[in-house]
């Protein structure tokens, strides 16, 4: 037979056990433990929590990733950690800094730590771009980007000496970016497919080039006062020039070859257009018969005040001859000489230069009247031809004038330093005559007078 036992004890078994539990409880507030033993346990228990509670350093790299792990989902962890996903972690990552870096560089100016990060920037934009009208528009904004750095470095307040080394840093990548624009219009105007886009580009470049033409022309006015930075920026001014007379000439060719036909509007808007660099070049010419002209009386004055040094030189010499001096006038004379053959040699070498360019402008002026002569009878072609020769022969004229006057100041310089050498070297030697005259007078004999020989001691 199954007892049935009960689960719960009576209250009263419950009742006698809690009351023994409770009084064994009050025993145990008696009970003390040796001291020994607790001094024991607790530096024990102190030299494990140091233990465990030591820092343990670590990387950034190690909690950089523990962050991105905590981040990032499940299935991106597990690409990134397969050798596809570290190539294209590492690619994202160049890419990124790379733009940041190009991002910073824009306003950056020549001579900052960024600029070539600019210039690089600049050169994969036109090597990822195909259609060669979409460069010539690249070269032509960066080329405005350049006409903004010489915009603001002129309104620093740096020196003059740096100011001129970034205008010229920036003037060099100008006249570049003109070239490249040049070279790309040539290619151009060899294709022939999408005609009409392409001409719409190039009345763009030419539009442009006019307006950073205008923008060049104020600054040089400001800072005409430094000839070096006005001389940059007139080299600047003349490839701008060069560039717009080329992007016309690709519409004419566009045009007369069939590729493109322009409406009247159009051919009316080409020949205005030819007939103002036809204005803008004959404003060249005479800017180039001046600065003949300026460079020639430079050449003559420098001849003259060489030929009044080299007569005085003579006639001091000589007339240390005639004083006896100590002075050796043979070697002065002889010295004298070969600077003065040195320098009328350089004089006349930049004479044959000079010669060389002062019929040019007269050449240009000729051509002009035939580009205009041409453009009235509607050939455009040659008009815009003859423009060009007559840009070529100014330039052509401005870079030897540029030539002369570089040698012209050397020269200058030296006859000026000659002049002064002259001056210090002739007071040295009358200050040396006067004392070996001075000397030869107290050391003249006397005679001896024994009765007055104390006087002359004395």
């Amino acid at each position: 037979k199954t007892i049935n036992i009960p689960t719960v004890l009576p209250p009263y078994i419950l009742k006698n056990n809690m009351d023994k539990i409770l009084e064994q409880l009050k025993e145990l507030k008696n009970i003390r433990p040796r001291e020994g033993w607790v001094n024991a346990q607790r530096e024990l228990l102190l030299s494990q929590i140091t233990t465990q509670n030591a820092v343990k350093p670590q990387s950034f790299l190690v909690n950089g990733w523990y962050l991105v792990k905590s981040l990032m989902p499940v299935g991106v962890l597990r690409f990134v950690a397969r050798p596809v996903g570290v190539f294209v972690s590492l690619m994202v990552l160049i890419f990124s800094t790379g733009m940041f870096g190009v991002n910073a560089s824009r306003g950056s100016l020549p001579g900052d730590f960024l600029y070539q990060v600019k210039l690089t920037s600049e050169k994969v934009k036109v090597g990822f771009t195909v259609a060669e009208e979409k460069k010539a528009v690249l070269h032509v904004q960066f080329a405005e980007e350049r006409v903004k750095e010489i915009e603001k470095v002129s309104q620093k307040s740096s020196s003059i000496e740096t100011k001129k080394e970034q205008i010229k840093v920036a003037a060099t990548g100008l006249k570049d970016e003109m070239t490249k624009t040049n070279e790309t219009l040539d290619k151009v105007k060899q294709d022939q497919t999408k005609s009409k886009e392409v001409v719409a580009t190039v009345k763009q470049v030419d539009q442009k080039t006019t307006e950073l033409g205008v923008r060049i022309d104020q600054k040089k006015e400001e800072l005409k006062d430094n000839k070096e930075i006005s001389k940059s920026l007139s080299e600047v001014k003349a490839a701008m020039a060069e560039t717009g007379v080329k992007a016309v000439e690709v519409i004419v060719s566009k045009h007369e070859s069939g590729a493109v036909k322009l409406s009247d509007s159009e051919i009316i808007e080409t020949i205005n257009n030819i007939d103002k660099k036809i204005e803008n070049a004959q404003k060249k010419v005479d800017e180039a018969t001046l600065q003949v002209k300026e460079v020639t009386t430079n050449v003559t004055d420098a001849e003259k005040q060489q030929t009044a040094a080299t007569v005085a030189a003579t006639t001091a010499t000589d007339k240390k001859d005639d004083q006896k001096t100590t002075v050796d006038t043979a070697t002065q004379k002889a010295t004298d000489s070969a600077g003065a053959t040195a320098i009328n040699s350089a004089l006349t070498a930049q004479e044959v230069k000079v010669d060389e360019i002062k019929s040019k402008p007269t050449e240009a002026g000729l051509k002009l009247t035939e580009a205009k002569d041409l453009l009235n009878h509607g050939d455009l072609s040659s008009a815009i031809q003859k423009v060009q020769q007559v840009s070529a022969l100014t330039t052509e004229v401005q870079q030897g004038v540029n030539n002369i006057t570089d040698k012209m100041t050397t020269i200058n310089t030296t006859i000026s330093n000659n002049a002064i050498e002259k001056a210090a070297t002739d007071k040295a030697a009358a200050t040396t005559a006067a004392e070996a005259l001075k000397t030869q007078e107290v050391t003249k004999t006397v005679p001896f007078d024994a009765a007055q020989g104390d006087t002359i001691k004395k």
